[in-house]
């Protein structure tokens, strides 16, 4: 019995252990949705504000920033924003030639009786009478050329919150796997000693078909972890644009 009542006091901590990882992953995943809300980095939060002690996740950071270069590379909205830049970059390049007046010269011999050979020049001065055309143009490409930075900025900050709660939810799914792993040898341990104990006919049979149901739960909640975890490596492939 106190064999018994030790391995439960141990599952117990592990069932105390997964809330704690579970209650980081959450913080971790407002906390990034709210730097995106206030539109800044996490090293600029740090250094304006104070947040409790949480553990240091240096190789994990290395990670997302690695992740996100990657999904900015990958991104066919981004691509496809920035084509749309540089279209709107050349339309304002052939918008400021045409501000400037259209000189054409000519330059040719002559032959006159009075003052003989010589030369003529001619100039065709064609000034523009759309003036408010330009700067009209001029204005629009500009506001539009705003509008399409904010919404490669916008689409930026939505892929690096995703890829960083994905990568925050998968090193979570990781620790509970582990924890659950050590949760059903517990379970086991406490099924294998209650055989020993109706086999020796101090137990029950009532009491062992609980044990093997309760472990049982503790395996399928292992796989259900496995799979959530297979879940967020998918979605994390499908935010990268790797294949699958």
């Amino acid at each position: 019995m106190p064999q018994i009542a030790l391995t439960e006091i141990e599952s117990e901590i592990i069932n105390r252990k997964q809330r704690v990882v579970l209650t980081n992953m959450q913080f971790q995943k407002v906390f990034y949705s709210f730097l995106q809300y206030l539109n800044i980095s996490k090293k600029d939060f740090d250094a304006k504000y104070t947040l409790p002690e949480l553990p240091k996740q240096s190789s994990l950071e290395l990670l997302q920033d690695q992740a996100v270069q990657t999904a900015f590379k990958n991104s066919l909205l981004l691509k496809a924003l920035h084509v749309k830049e540089k279209e709107i970059t050349i339309k304002q390049k052939y918008n400021e030639v045409k501000k400037y007046p259209k000189l054409d010269v000519n330059f040719y011999g002559v032959y006159d009786l009075q003052y003989k050979e010589g030369y003529k020049a001619t100039f065709d001065f064609n000034l523009p009478l759309q003036r408010s055309s330009y700067k009209g143009q001029k204005g629009a490409y500009t506001k539009e050329t705003l509008l399409l930075q904010n919404r490669i900025a916008l689409q930026k900050s939505k892929l690096r919150t995703a890829i960083i709660t994905v990568l925050q939810e998968i090193k979570t799914k990781k620790e509970i796997i582990n924890l659950a792993k050590k949760e059903v040898t517990l379970k086991q341990k406490v099924e294998d000693a209650q055989r020993r104990r109706y086999k020796l006919g101090i137990g029950n049979l009532l009491t062992l078909n609980q044990r093997e149901i309760i472990t049982l739960q503790a395996k399928q909640k292992l796989l259900s972890e496995y799979y959530k975890l297979i879940e967020k490596e998918l979605e994390l492939k499908y935010i990268l644009r790797e294949p699958l």
